[in-house]
Parts: structure tokens; C-alpha cells; sequence
């Protein structure tokens, strides 16, 4: 066999003696974290040195505009604002909870069927109730005008006093319990 062309092995020494090792990525990226830390740190120091001394200051001329503006108003005008402020708080908190039945008109206007009467009505503001007496020509009127007063969403129950015939026409009373909710506050 002629070994002319092939030249022996040398152990595989020179195969990785020429090859260097990256450093490039980790020097970089140390750079990158030292910029950031040092851009970070000069915000610290912005932020703690600067911009607090001068909301410290803000802040002092706020208290001495304060301090002006209490010595232009007297004492006794500044007990009565805060007299006049705490009945305004109060008057607003009673009026808050107050039941305004005045809201069971539109109610009614909403859901009325044609060729009903009402005739009378009466209001419990405590109970929320509202006690309606009318004429009808039929059953059939009074029946469709308390399912539609029963899907209304500001009432709770409908419920038939009572019902008597008279001269063509139907008698009713019936009474309408309203949800707490339907009279709170002006919708007027």
C-alpha cells in the first residue's frame, strides 16, 4: 500500500491549538449592566437630591400661601363656613335617604292600559305602598293593567283589594308595593 498522499496523524493537537475562545458576549453584556447600573444610580440621586428639594420647597410655599389665606379670614367667619359646610353635609345626607313618592307618578304614566280610570290614590310613604281606586269598562282591562304593573321594574307587588260591578262599569281598588329603590332620589 503506498502511503504517499496520506500524512500520519499527529494526535489532533494542531486541530484545536488555533482556536480561540468568545469572549465578546460576557464582555458586553457586563458593560451594558454597568451602564445600566450607573444610569439608574444618577436617577437615585436626581431623584433623592434634586427633585426632592425642590417639592420640599413647593411645599413650603403652599403652607405660607395657607398661613396668608388664614390670617385674611377671621375666626369666627371660619367657624361659621364650617357650621354652614356641616349642615350642607347633613341636609344632603337626610335627603340622600328620603323617599321621594312624587316617583310613583311617572311610574303610573308609564305603565297605564288604554280605558282605565283612576279615580283615587293614596300613598304610604313608609311602607311604600300605593292604594289606587278606578273605573274600568271590562275584566279584561284591569287584568291587563295589573300584569303590566307587575312586570313594571320599580314595583314589588301588585295586589286586588277589591272589585265589584256597577252600571256596566268595574270597581276596583288594588294596592302597589314598591321596591325601596324606586323612591330614592328625584326623577322628576
Amino acid at each position: 500500500m503506498d502511503m504517499a498522499g496520506i500524512q500520519p496523524n499527529s494526535g489532533g493537537q494542531e486541530q484545536f491549538l488555533n482556536t480561540q475562545t468568545p469572549i465578546g458576549l460576557p464582555w458586553r453584556l457586563s458593560a451594558f449592566a454597568v451602564v445600566l447600573f450607573t444610569l439608574a444610580l444618577f436617577t437615585w440621586a436626581g431623584l433623592r437630591y434634586g427633585y426632592r428639594s425642590y417639592l420640599e420647597d413647593q411645599v413650603k410655599s403652599t403652607d405660607t400661601e395657607l398661613a396668608n389665606l388664614a390670617e385674611q379670614v377671621s375666626a369666627n367667619e371660619q367657624d361659621q363656613f364650617i357650621t354652614l359646610y356641616s349642615q350642607i353635609l347633613n341636609l344632603k345626607g337626610v335627603l340622600d335617604k328620603h323617599a321621594f313618592t312624587a316617583n310613583a307618578f311617572p311610574v303610573l304614566e308609564k305603565n297605564v292600559v288604554a280605558g282605565l280610570i283612576f279615580t283615587s290614590a293614596k300613598i304610604d310613604a313608609g311602607t311604600l305602598t300605593l292604594n289606587l281606586g278606578g273605573i274600568t269598562p271590562v275584566f279584561e282591562t284591569l287584568a291587563a293593567q295589573m300584569v303590566v304593573l307587575e312586570k313594571a321594574p320599580e314595583v314589588a307587588a301588585v295586589s286586588l283589594e277589591k272589585v265589584s260591578l256597577s252600571s256596566g262599569s268595574v270597581n276596583f281598588s288594588l294596592n302597589l308595593t314598591f321596591k325601596p329603590e324606586a323612591f330614592v332620589g328625584q326623577t322628576f
